[in-house]
């Protein structure tokens, strides 16, 4: 287990995507077996289903969002590895940073439907949205510090339990400070 989560230790991507490209054929036709199990429930139960996507929704879309908004993030960060010599920790701040550009227009406008431009909004908005996120990065960065930097842990690995770690703490963040019905200031 520990050899998995070794930073020298990349024979573990490279074997897995190797297995993927290998069988990709495979993958698709799991993947479109998925679709069609998914589809028919989905039309077996679409009444149930409508119903708890409505009550459920602003929770549904900010998984979505904050899926998209990881890959973003794990993209830049990927690539800054394998292309730069930077710091584990300036590529963490880096790929945060444009993470959070995206998220907060995604979050403003689609998960939590503020409709304010006031400017009173905006920069309540903005000024808590990158508060909550700087403290997400500190959280993230005191995990790096901790499971890569002192404990030599494969950073791809610690990256994906971080994700989920900052989705929670951000999504508690949006709910309860920064997009609380702005609309009614």
């Amino acid at each position: 287990m520990l050899n998995f989560l070794s930073s020298t230790e990349n024979s573990v991507i490279d074997t897995l995507v190797d297995w993927a490209l290998d069988n990709i054929g495979l993958l698709a036709i799991i993947a479109g077996i998925g679709i069609a199990v998914c589809a028919v429930i989905y039309l077996c139960f679409y009444k149930k289903i409508n119903a708890l996507i409505k009550k459920y929704r602003e929770i549904i879309v900010y998984v979505i969002v904050g899926g998209i908004t990881t890959v973003i993030n794990m993209v830049i960060h990927i690539g800054l590895v394998e292309l730069t010599k930077l710091h584990e920790l300036v590529i963490v701040f880096i790929a945060w940073f444009f993470a959070v550009i995206f998220a907060y227009i995604v979050n403003k406008l689609w998960v939590f439907q503020s409709k304010s431009f006031k400017k009173d909004v905006l920069v309540h908005e903005i000024i808590s949205f990158t508060g909550a996120r700087v403290f997400s990065l500190g959280v993230e960065e005191l995990i790096f510090l901790t499971f890569v930097t002192w404990l030599n842990m494969n950073q791809y690995v610690i990256k994906a339990v971080a994700a989920i770690i900052i989705i929670i703490i951000n999504y508690v963040f949006s709910k309860l400070v920064i997009f609380k019905k702005n609309d009614k200031k």
